[in-house]
Order: C-alpha cells, then sequence, then structure tokens
C-alpha cells in the first residue's frame, strides 16, 4: 500500500496479508529504503527496523553490498533476529556495512524466549548504547527515555506507549501502541 498515517489501513493491509512462501529480506529492505526517499517528512533520520523470524537465503556478499547502499543514502537499519543463528553471520556484515558512527544495530533473539518485549526494551536497539536504563544515546534511534522524576523505571512511565518515550519517535510509539492494544485484545 502506498504511505498513509491512518493506523486503520496499516491494520486493514496486515489482517489481509497471509504468511506464505520464502522471504525476500534483501527486496523488503531495499522497498523500505525506497519508501524512506519518498517520506514526506524530509528533516527526519531515516530509519529501517526489520523483523527477521525465517533463514535468509541471500549470499552474505548481497547482504554487504545492500549496507554499503543504505550507508551512502544515510539510511540506518535495526535488526531483530527471531531463532535463526545461521543468520547471524550475513546480518552482521550487513550491519558492519551499513553502520555509519553506531547508528545500525542488531538483536538476536534465541528460540524459546518467554518476554520479546523486555528484550526488546533493553536493547541497544531501544535504549541507544546505555543499557542501564538511563538516557538514551541519541544517535537518531527511537529511544526509550530517560528515568524520570524520582527514577521511575522507564517502562513504567510509558507503557501505554510500549515502554519508549512518544516524544522521541512519535511514529514508532503509535506502532508499539497498536500493537499493545492488539495483543490484548488477543488474550
Amino acid at each position: 500500500m502506498s504511505q498513509t498515517n491512518d493506523i486503520g489501513l496499516i491494520n486493514q493491509s496486515i489482517q489481509n496479508c497471509s504468511i506464505q512462501g520464502d522471504g525476500m529480506f534483501v527486496t523488503g529492505v531495499k522497498v523500505a529504503q525506497l519508501s524512506l526517499k519518498h517520506r514526506k517528512e524530509k528533516i527526519a533520520t531515516q530509519r529501517i527496523i526489520c523483523f527477521v523470524g525465517h533463514p535468509i537465503e541471500d549470499e552474505a556478499e548481497v547482504l554487504v553490498d545492500l549496507g554499503r547502499r543504505l550507508k551512502r543514502n544515510k539510511c540506518a537499519i535495526d535488526i531483530i533476529n527471531f531463532a535463526n543463528p545461521d543468520n547471524m553471520p550475513k546480518l552482521n556484515g550487513l550491519i558492519e556495512a551499513a553502520t555509519d558512527d553506531g547508528n545500525s544495530r542488531i538483536l538476536d533473539v534465541p528460540l524459546g524466549v518467554q518476554s520479546l518485549t523486555e528484550m526488546l526494551f533493553s536493547s541497544p536497539i531501544m535504549m541507544g548504547d546505555n543499557n542501564g536504563g538511563g538516557a538514551p544515546v541519541d544517535n537518531g534511534a527511537a529511544g526509550a527515555g530517560a528515568a524520570g522524576i524520582g527514577g521511575a523505571n522507564p517502562a513504567d512511565r510509558f507503557a501505554e506507549w510500549g515502554g519508549m518515550d512518544p516524544n522521541t519517535d512519535p511514529e514508532l510509539a503509535m506502532i508499539l501502541k497498536v500493537s499493545l492494544e492488539e495483543e490484548r485484545a488477543r488474550q
């Protein structure tokens, strides 16, 4: 679908998707990058967040070339790899090629993790380079916010928004909020 801020249209499109066939990781990242080139807010930092839940069939060299392309276009990428340890060498090559001053990150989620949300919010992807729960490093990444007044846990302060400060990245916060609401509705 074309770019939109209408959450209803996005949810409808997601519900109409059927999960089948093979994952095309490189094509998906290229489409995301092309979409970012045509974004309305040209001032905002370009960042792609990928959730990979399938084996990546592409060669490592193709992923390194993709990383160089992202770096050349000043587009950061964060990757969350689910239970596919064989993907890690290829994805690490992509991250190394794409990173510009530490702006691209990877998180490997092993099989059997019970709390994906907790693991994600304590990772460098959401916390910047500071995993201690303090203020995130401001490098364009969505952060979870600083421990606020009285030392409150950021995840508790912004539970409605999935544990992140909605002021740091309003679009990501809205996506996380909708996702959490859908998860609660299923339970």
